[in-house]
């Protein structure tokens, strides 16, 4: 078809593009109509997540702090925050489907890593196509932030068709028929357990970690446990583990962004419909506990990295404050931000101790610390020398440090605590911390600035000669060394038998109240008394022990 010559061609409204307009001849039409398609072109199917509405629901103003509960039942329990501030038509929806019978044994816990694995596989082409029209899923059956004893969905992009992409999800976990899917499951068993296999090649720090939250965490199911129920593991098993799991649950859900309260609720209503669940039961609500270690007692686990080849060591000590508080959290970040930058001076430039040297004020399931991770070639006794060392320095330079580098340094953190959520995802994934970790603070940033705002420097030399110091008689610590390659080969080099061996692993020394195991340099020719451990197992210990309870 040609244009004419003489016609008129009109300007598009936005980028100023010419085009022309005509009516298609009788012909052409007829043309297009009776001939057959080309094998090699055709359209895109619809999609159904392509959103067709862009209205915003609200003000663009600051949403409110907390969030409104807007479904409260037994097995349910809903928050929703009109969040308009950011003046996109996009929400986030986070979703967690909890039973504590997927924590009964390390059968169960492969049983539910079975399921992600089977969800992600089959729902990948449909999370696709919402992906390409702004709508990202994502499920995990794990979390840093708060305790998940169960599955963890995620939803976000724009809001319009997000309850579909929701209802979808929910659906396929509730009719999910394994039958229809035995060779992926195959498949992805096999990828599952070569994934558990390579866990051993691990960064060195890695496995150091692994060993402290295996002390600390009641429950806690090793990659050897999980390895080895996977291997004998059946469909007909996860098929019949999801049917349990599905049988009983709580959901709880953090909605926020550009969707009304009545939308939240029907959005809710309308996904779990699928799953018709009972509440938990007694047995079945999450009960976590971390191992509580005694004031002023350090625990020591040694083993060889399981990685043969593997030349660094790596040690991981936790510092074990107490269960949280806004204070005590805020006066940890406050301590490992001003430690950072010496620690990195010292112990990573001047000591040479390695390239992995950290300091983090973390938690375990509310209970507060600060963990120092140190990974190199040297031997881990070494390597926790040396880091008992400079804590014993850092405590003079704590106490003399200048009032206008101290206030600077909680300034930096308050301005940090006082950024604005980027995204209504981030606003989300914020409020869902609190509410699946049970503990509601939704102005926790408030609360935390104004009390930095209020942290003088000798609260903070004080708190740390209580739990920190060398010298302290409350400090509570946990030690794990992984020895690498390169330090057994100098004790071999030297004819020195190595005391860590394959069967160190799970075996622990615990040292009385007040033991440093590990004493700092003393005067040249000085007799150095180290202190005499007790020796147990680490389940032994663990059995035995105090904890700190999460009751969800």
């Amino acid at each position: 078809m040609q244009v004419p010559a003489d016609a008129a061609w009109e300007s598009e409204e936005w980028y100023g593009t010419k085009y022309h307009r005509t009516v298609l001849s009788a012909e052409i039409q007829n043309r297009w109509t009776t001939q057959p398609p080309h094998a090699d072109l055709m359209l895109p199917k619809l999609n159904q997540y392509t959103p067709e509405k862009n209205d915003m629901k609200g003000p663009q103003e600051a949403a409110p702090s907390a969030p409104v509960k807007v479904i409260d039942t037994d097995k349910v329990q809903a928050y929703h925050v009109m969040d308009c501030s950011f003046g996109v038509p996009k929400a986030a929806c986070h979703l967690q489907l909890t039973n504590f019978a997927v924590e009964r044994s390390p059968r169960s816990a492969v049983c539910l890593r079975m399921v992600l694995e089977l969800v992600q596989e089959v729902t990948n082409e449909e999370a696709y196509d919402a992906e390409e029209a702004g709508l990202i899923f994502d499920i995990t059956n794990s979390s840093q932030s708060s305790p998940c004893c169960g599955l963890r969905l995620s939803f976000k992009g724009y809001d319009h068709k997000m309850a579909v992409l929701v209802k979808n999800m929910l659906k396929c976990i509730a009719e999910f028929d394994i039958t229809q899917h035995l060779s992926t499951f195959e498949l992805l068993k096999e990828k599952t357990i070569v994934d558990y296999r390579n866990r051993r090649f691990q960064q060195s720090y890695v496995h150091a970690i692994t060993a402290n939250n295996a002390f600390q965490e009641k429950p806690f199911w090793s990659n050897e446990q999980r390895l080895a129920e996977l291997e004998t593991l059946k469909a007909d098993e996860v098929q019949s583990f999801l049917k349990d799991f599905l049988s009983q649950l709580l959901i709880e859900s953090m909605m926020v962004g550009n969707m009304t309260a009545e939308e939240a609720v029907v959005l809710m209503n309308t996904s779990i419909e699928h799953l018709s669940s009972d509440k938990l039961a007694p047995e079945n609500v999450p009960l976590l506990k971390t191992t509580k270690v005694p004031d002023g007692v350090t625990v020591l686990h040694e083993e060889l990295n399981p990685d043969p080849d593997a030349v660094d060591s790596s040690i991981s000590v936790y510092v074990q404050v107490g269960e949280r508080s806004v204070l005590q959290d805020v006066t940890l970040e406050l301590l490992c931000q001003i430690m950072d930058k010496d620690m990195y001076s010292v112990l990573r430039t001047q000591e040479q101790l390695g390239y992995v040297v950290a300091g983090v004020a973390t938690s375990k399931w509310q209970v507060g610390g600060v963990r120092f991770l140190i990974q190199g070639v040297m031997d881990p006794e070494h390597l926790e020398g040396r880091l008992e060392n400079f804590l014993h320095l850092f405590q003079d330079k704590l106490a003399t440090m200048k009032p206008e580098d101290f206030a600077e340094h909680v300034q930096s953190l308050i301005t940090k605590k006082s950024e604005m959520d980027r995204n209504v995802d981030r606003h989300c994934e914020r409020l869902m911390t609190e509410l699946c970790s049970h503990t509601y603070v939704w102005n926790r940033k408030e609360l935390e600035v104004k009390a930095l705002a209020e942290v003088k420097q000798e609260d903070l030399v004080k708190f740390f000669v209580q739990h920190l110091s060398v010298t302290s008689q409350t400090r509570r610590r946990i030690c794990c060394h992984v020895v690498g390659r390169a330090a057994l080969d100098v004790l071999k080099s030297a004819g020195v038998q190595p005391t860590v061996t394959d069967a160190s692993k799970g075996k622990l020394l615990v040292f009385a109240p007040g033991a440093v195991p590990f004493p700092l340099p003393s005067a040249e020719g000085a007799d150095i008394q180290l202190p005499e451990p007790t020796f147990t197992t680490m389940d032994e210990y663990r059995k035995s022990s105090a904890d700190f309870v999460v009751q969800k």
